[in-house]
């Protein structure tokens, strides 16, 4: 072997065991987060505390209006992705272009207490198997609108472009060619199961949750966890043996 391909071979162990970090570390964060947030009742919270519950979204008094399709919700998200040309075992790799959720306080009722969410702002975004990792808003449900571009064909719905223009977001790429898009807008409603993550504290003489995270399965977010941790091991020591093949030959 000679000294191109070891050095070839190295760096990319190196990246290997990168991306391998990485995924152990989220999940690492995601342990801790479950581990530090104690589950309790709505009513028996107390400010200062970071609790972990579960309820359905309460009948809110002024519904807030989801972006593209203009549908009364509790709460929406909507990413803008496209895929790579390389196809893994997962599927296609998707890339995050745009991400934006509503940041409105929404209210949680066990059908006896009730209290108030409010959603931390996203700052930084991973998608895996189509799945948003680190948004605060985790949705598991079917979209409620999709739209797709591509070179061949434009978006179906006037409302897609009209929402990527309003956020200054081009869709062509830099030769002028429509890009292969998919915008996604997924909300969630009166009377859906939410299960939320946060610390209590006090806002305006009543007791809410600063919520670091909102999802609407319990199932998804246990089976990504266990997913990242068994792929981040493995990606992390082909990393390793990547890298010691540069001092063995």
């Amino acid at each position: 072997m000679n000294i191109f391909s070891r050095v070839i071979i190295f760096f990319s162990g190196l990246i290997f065991v990168g991306v391998g970090i990485f995924l152990i570390i989220h999940c690492s964060e995601k342990i801790n987060l479950f581990r530090k947030h104690k589950q309790q009742r709505i009513g028996e919270i107390k400010p200062g505390k970071k609790v972990f519950i579960s309820g359905y979204i309460g009948q809110h008094k002024k519904l807030i209006k989801s972006p593209i399709t203009n549908k009364p919700c509790a709460a929406w998200e909507v990413y803008v992705y496209t895929s790579s040309s390389t196809k893994s075992k997962v599927g296609y790799r998707k890339v995050i272009l745009l991400y934006l959720s509503s940041d409105q306080s929404l209210t949680l009722t066990d059908r006896v207490n009730k209290i108030d969410i409010f959603p931390e702002k996203t700052s930084s975004f991973t998608m895996f198997l189509g799945r948003m990792l680190e948004s605060v808003f985790q949705i598991s449900k079917s979209p409620n609108f999709m739209d797709h571009q591509n070179f061949l064909s434009e978006f179906s719905d006037p409302q897609t472009l009209k929402f990527l223009r309003l956020n200054n977001f081009n869709q062509l790429n830099y030769l002028g060619l429509r890009r292969q898009l998919t915008v996604v807008e997924k909300i969630l409603i009166p009377g859906d199961k939410l299960y939320v993550w946060g610390e209590a504290m006090r806002h305006e003489n009543k007791t809410v949750i600063n919520a670091k995270l909102i999802s609407d399965t319990m199932k998804w977010q246990i089976l990504i966890l266990i997913m990242l941790l068994f792929i981040g091991l493995i990606i992390l020591v082909v990393g390793l043996g990547m890298c010691q093949k540069l001092f063995i030959y």
